[in-house]
């Protein structure tokens, strides 16, 4: 192969995609030379799903190209909101193994779940497709029964870590205030919200936060947590906690009480610590599942 129009078209474009770290990158290269334009002119949606399939999978899987006619671009993009979600819970994973080895770890059942990364790496995966939906309700209203119970311990979870691996900045006192409800034994939605006169609306704001922005907003404030000074909250994050407390969100903005009332007719996804104890929607301690494995069988579950 003595020129670039020797090499077949797919390796052509899959190096191309690969080396590159942004959309301007790519259209500067395809302005190169004619053999790239015609390159990306028949066959950018193909080779981009193919991409996608093989160095994307679960993802892609997931989040498709946002209902958008794949290109090079969403490629781009599906693999920014990949790498969210893998920072994220890296994140996640640590702070929740400092938390285990420190004399105050929380005494909660939904830290006992087997399985709790493959739980949550699918958890964020969905709620980030949710994010990207036209209609968050409807799209929520069309998933299996099971991941209703799977989305609300995505969010005690983010709720939880982040509290923890956030709090070091808010003083003395606040530490030892979330360490105090992180002992306590219960989980936020082990009891509906509507049965408690304090309901935790720190959880409910941040579980809003996931429904419409994913774990982006979570993820900002981990890059700022050795930041000196106050940090400023994610968008919208003050507002949505001002709503949630006066009850005045628009019917629109009512995610996280239409999953409410989901898990409720779908299984209980709140009572005693014991239902956390058993959970395993998804049967993938009997079926000897961990991993990759067990977020692919998961995944499996997913409609089409």
């Amino acid at each position: 192969m003595r020129t670039l129009q020797n090499l077949p078209n797919e390796l052509i474009l899959q190096i191309l995609v690969e080396a590159s770290s942004s959309t301007a990158n790519v259209l500067a290269i395809s302005y190169t030379c004619k053999k790239f334009r015609s390159l990306l002119k028949d066959n950018e949606q193909s080779l981009s799903k193919k991409i996608a399939a093989q160095h994307l999978a679960l993802p892609y899987r997931v989040l498709g190209f946002a209902e958008n006619i794949p290109s090079i671009s969403n490629l781009l993009l599906l693999a920014q909101w990949a790498s969210e979600i893998i920072t994220f819970g890296t994140w996640c994973q640590k702070v929740r193994a400092l938390q285990l080895r420190h004399d105050h770890a929380p005494f909660r059942a939904i830290w006992a779940i087997p399985l709790w990364q493959e739980h949550l790496q699918v958890g964020l995966l969905v709620y980030k497709m949710l994010s990207l939906s036209a209609s968050i309700e409807e799209r929520l209203e069309q998933l299996p029964g099971r991941f209703y119970a799977l989305l609300r311990f995505t969010s005690i979870m983010v709720s939880d870590l982040a509290r923890i691996g956030l709090g070091g900045n808010l003083g003395k006192l606040a530490v030892a205030r979330i360490r105090l409800h992180l002992q306590s034994g219960f989980a936020p939605g082990d009891i509906a919200p509507w049965l408690r006169a304090n309901s935790d609306m720190g959880w409910r704001s941040m579980e809003l936060a996931l429904f419409e922005d994913g774990c982006k907003p979570f993820l900002e404030m981990c890059g700022r947590e050795n930041c000196v000074g106050p940090r400023a909250d994610p968008p919208r994050l003050d507002t949505r906690l001002g709503l949630l407390r006066t009850g005045q969100l628009p019917p629109d903005r009512r995610h996280h009480l239409r999953l409410d009332e989901l898990c409720f007719a779908h299984g209980r996804a709140w009572g005693p610590p014991s239902f956390w104890r058993d959970f395993d929607p998804f049967r993938l301690r009997e079926k000897g599942l961990c991993g990759f494995d067990a977020v692919k069988e998961i995944l499996k579950h997913l409609p089409t």
